[in-house]
């Protein structure tokens, strides 16, 4: 299925803003665009690192607030070493949400769903 063909369904849930403002087609180029996947974008976004933060971003966005909390409220440190400090922490603390929490959680929704239904290939994508 070409790019075109891709793009056609989203016009009836795309916002009537979005329309208005002509974001729809321009969004609908990207689609057919990134939906080769040949280009310089599509390799770097399939790099081991890349698709590991793509794992983790629900963590990252869970764990990021609380720790700029904390830091707001107790660190009072040089900028230079509190951020650096706060990207790392946020990285531990999501990659341990989403390996000790997330994982486990989907593991066992999809046991109970496979319990439930039987083959849950049916359902969606694995």
């Amino acid at each position: 299925m070409d790019g075109a063909h891709l793009c056609a369904p989203l016009y009836p849930v795309v916002s009537e803003w979005l329309r208005a403002n002509y974001f729809a087609p321009a969004f609908c180029v990207a689609i057919a665009i990134f939906s080769q996947q040949n280009g310089a974008l599509s390799y770097l976004l399939s790099r081991p690192i890349m698709v590991w933060l793509g794992n983790i971003s629900f963590a990252i966005y869970l764990a990021h607030q609380p720790l700029i909390s904390a830091t707001a409220r107790y660190g009072h440190a040089n900028a230079w070493i509190e951020l650096p400090a706060l990207a790392v922490g946020t990285l531990a603390l999501a990659a341990g949400i989403y390996h000790w929490v997330e994982k486990p959680t989907m593991a066992w929704s999809k046991r109970v769903v496979e319990n439930h239904y039987g083959n849950a290939t049916a359902l969606g994508p694995r």
